[in-house]
């Protein structure tokens, strides 16, 4: 999750340094954005599982 929160500031900082068009930098923000949602399904799914796992 915290290389899904880098790459926000990484693309919009080195985009336009090389040159890059905007269009493609927003997809490339776009994978920081939406790629942490799976994990954070993950997440929650091995929490759900931890308490699962543990003796009462």
């Amino acid at each position: 999750m915290i290389a899904c929160a880098g790459i926000l500031p990484l693309a919009a900082i080195c985009g336009p340094i090389r040159d890059i068009p905007w269009g493609w930098t927003l997809i490339d923000i776009s994978f920081g954005a939406l790629g942490i949602i799976p994990l954070l399904i993950v997440r929650r799914l091995i929490h759900r599982l931890e308490r699962e796992r543990t003796p009462a």
